[in-house]
């Protein structure tokens, strides 16, 4: 990200805890099965940048409910981070962030469900 500052826009998606001084932004890209570019994103806490490369879609309705998913495909953590958070803990982050994110981008429309993996997806799937 060359320590360029995070500016969201209109067509930015973003979540935050104010508490923990977390901030999700969804950058934008395409991340649907059949894209070659991959969405992206980048999860800030306590200011340390960390760029994230995901896939996400979804079924359903608005009538019936959407089950909305997310497939992490890259994070790249900076050393203080992995100083400060294990894996797992790091993973937990990033699962309520980006469910956090579904609910609130939908909240006009019934979110039955958000899933989110790591790596576990085949393209197409």
């Amino acid at each position: 990200m060359n320590n360029q500052p995070i500016v969201a826009t209109k067509w930015s998606d973003w979540t935050i805890d104010r508490e923990r001084n977390i901030i999700l932004v969804l950058l934008g890209g395409q991340g649907f099965d059949d894209s070659e570019i991959p969405a992206f994103g980048v999860l800030v806490i306590g200011g340390e940048q960390i760029p994230i490369t995901y896939r996400h879609g979804g079924t359903g309705n608005s009538l019936k409910g959407i089950r909305k998913w997310y497939d992490i495909e890259q994070v790249n953590t900076p050393q203080k981070i992995d100083e400060l958070y294990t894996t797992n803990e790091l993973k937990n982050l990033i699962v309520e962030a980006f469910a956090q994110d579904a609910y609130g981008v939908d909240n006009d429309r019934p979110i039955l469900e958000v899933n989110v993996t790591f790596g576990n997806r085949t393209r197409g799937e």
